[in-house]
């Protein structure tokens, strides 16, 4: 009785330990979604910022919903993605009732196939998220995808289609009620018209209502833009007196500074236009001098390329033609240098998340280490009453331990016979690594640290081996019944031992029976980008589909750590991966240690202490 209240007093305290190291509960993480979801359109930043900050949630559709805003959160930043975070809530909800979920997953997921050049599945996916969300009231949400929807058909040169998308999309603006959204009608309208076959007088038509519109709602932002866009078309059409005009209402009215556009050089083309040349050199030059803006002085010089050869002016027309090449080639350097810092901008991003998971990392291994303390706890306690427990059972029952114990230590024994076989083989097999790759230092000394470790592991389970031998021989010979039994266990642990060996050997055999991945390891040229694809359904076929047990095990994991695992899986030496990588030595030696850094985040049981060519090739 005593033993059985010890028991119940254990039960009870890894339950509370458990409990107490659970961080948040569902209606935490519940909250913390919904608090994300109503700031997405007024602040996408910070409700990106929530999101990852956020464990994802073990719950299936709060998984599903964290996996749908965070990627949502990262298409309305802007941030370059794939679509495998979305593809988590398109593939739940589309088993699901939810038609809000389900039209906006489809329509994010159209968002990144289309930033990933995949216009066929965008339109696909726009359409599907159409159909969906027409059994909804959320008119935003069905503006947002039928203006997509119409932007993508005009780009596809598909006029009426995009006609029939916007009339949607205006009906959806009207019924949600925002004058912005209505606005954004109004501007696709007239663009779409602008479009050849140009119906000039419809777009026209669109910008004054939208102007209007604007003006009534105290909407600088969108008046500025579509006053200059009608301006631009005036100019197109030749109507250059309606576009002064228009061009001066629009400098009387009361925008704020910050939202003003420079208008100097459309007011010298419109000059231009109106052959008063001394005004549009005037506004021209004024461009020139007071812009800041590299495109703005391209557009001004090319202007008066225009202006001077209408005029005869050859060698002025010349200067101002050199002019603009100089600004163009300027605008370029400018675009590839933001490129840049674009790239770095994502590099520190990434950093930022990866300090942040190894922070998270360290939380997890705190609680892993009082998880670890509770078990210690319970494997003590569990002993003394076990202890308690021992002394009371009958003879018959001690014996029955007793064989059990033997098999065990036999089962032991075994193991360790296996384990010692396999650490020589792999001593072996980096021995004839360092021979090929003696001019790598920093892979030579880990190589040679890994045979260290475990040439002394093979000498702790020798000693280990003995004491169990010694173990085993009291055993049986004070229960000579239970001999035969081990004997007999004795030889089928020997026989799997050498069926693990000869799985081995067999798998080696059949890598070098097939051509590709004989030629890669033994002649080792360059590997093509299209022969990865058949390297990987070998070694999917050859080592039990070691591809997707790696990709699952490490969903982050690049194409280049991929490739170089696969060539570790074929125990090339450094040199030989470094040929048909087309890299030096050297590089596959840092992207070694940036692999094996991968696995430690990616993979919890990743043995950290092992070089990475031995732990995959156990893998």
């Amino acid at each position: 009785m005593i033993g059985k209240h010890v028991l119940y007093l254990l039960i009870i305290c890894i339950g509370c330990t458990l409990a107490a190291c659970n961080p948040s509960s569902d209606e935490n993480v519940k909250a913390k979604l919904a608090q994300a979801e109503d700031i997405m359109y007024s602040a996408p930043d910070s409700a990106l910022q929530l999101l990852e900050h956020l464990q994802p949630p073990k719950e299936k559709e709060q998984r599903a919903t964290w996996a749908l805003l965070l990627a949502q959160a990262r298409y309305r930043n802007n941030v370059k993605q794939s679509d495998s975070l979305v593809n988590v809530a398109y593939d739940y909800f589309e088993k699901t009732d939810n038609a809000e979920r389900k039209a906006l997953s489809s329509y994010i997921k159209g968002g990144i196939s289309g930033d990933n050049g995949d216009t066929d599945k965008e339109q696909e996916l726009y359409l599907e998220a159409k159909d969906e969300v027409r059994h909804t009231k959320d008119y935003r949400l069905a503006f947002l995808i039928t203006s997509n929807l119409c932007n993508l058909y005009a780009y596809r040169g598909l006029k009426e289609y995009a006609f029939e998308a916007l009339e949607e999309a205006h009906h959806y603006a009207q019924l949600f009620g925002d004058a912005e959204y209505i606005l954004s009608s109004y501007i696709f309208h007239a663009r779409i018209h602008s479009i050849r076959p140009i119906n000039m007088e419809k777009s026209l038509h669109y910008y004054r209502e939208g102007i209007k519109l604007a003006k009534e709602n105290q909407n600088w932002a969108k008046l500025e833009l579509m006053t200059w866009e009608y301006i631009g078309m005036l100019c197109f059409n030749g109507d250059y007196e309606q576009a002064l005009q228009e061009a001066h209402e629009t400098m009387e009215l009361q925008i704020p500074d910050h939202l003003r556009s420079k208008h100097t050089l459309i007011l010298g083309n419109i000059y231009r236009g109106l052959d008063k040349y001394d005004s549009a050199y005037y506004y021209l030059n004024k461009t020139i001098r007071e812009s800041q803006s590299p495109h703005t002085k391209k557009g001004a010089y090319n202007y008066l390329y225009n202006l001077e050869r209408e005029r005869g002016r050859y060698e002025e027309a010349l200067a101002a033609c050199e002019q603009c090449l100089i600004y163009t080639d300027s605008i370029d350097r400018s675009e590839k240098a933001q490129e840049l810092i674009e790239m770095q901008a994502k590099y520190d991003q990434q950093q930022i998340i990866i300090q942040r998971n190894l922070l998270q990392m360290e939380k997890d291994r705190l609680t892993r280490n009082i998880l670890i303390l509770a078990v210690v706890m319970t494997v003590v306690i569990g002993f003394v009453v076990g202890c308690y427990q021992r002394a009371l059972l009958t003879k018959q029952r001690k014996l029955k331990q007793q064989e059990e114990l033997a098999r065990q230590n036999t089962l032991k024994l075994a193991e360790n016979e296996i384990q010692m076989s396999r650490n020589k083989q792999r001593i072996a097999e980096l021995t004839q690594q360092i021979t090929s790759n003696q001019e790598l230092k920093e892979q030579l000394d880990e190589q040679l640290e890994a045979i260290k470790q475990m040439k002394g592991e093979n000498n702790k389970l020798q000693a280990e081996n003995q004491l169990l031998l010694e173990d085993i021989n009291r055993q049986t010979q004070t229960f000579k019944d239970i001999s035969k039994e081990l004997e007999e266990l004795d030889r089928l642990i020997s026989q799997n031992k050498h069926l693990h060996e000869q799985g081995d050997h067999l798998a080696m055999l059949l890598v070098n029976r097939s051509p590709l991945l004989n030629k890669i390891k033994n002649r080792h040229p360059y590997i093509k980008d299209a022969e990865w694809g058949e390297l990987e359904e070998e070694l999917d076929l050859i080592f039990e589909h070691y591809p997707k047990r790696l990709q699952q095990q490490v969903s982050n994991i690049s194409e280049s750590e991929l490739r170089l695992a696969y060539l570790i899986k074929l125990k090339m030496p450094n040199k030989d991966m470094a040929e048909a990588l087309g890299i030096s030595p050297a590089s596959v030696a840092k992207s070694k240690m940036r692999l094996k850094e991968r696995l430690s985040h990616g993979i919890l049981t990743f043995d950290g202490t092992k070089s990475v060519d031995v732990w995959l090739w156990d893998f």
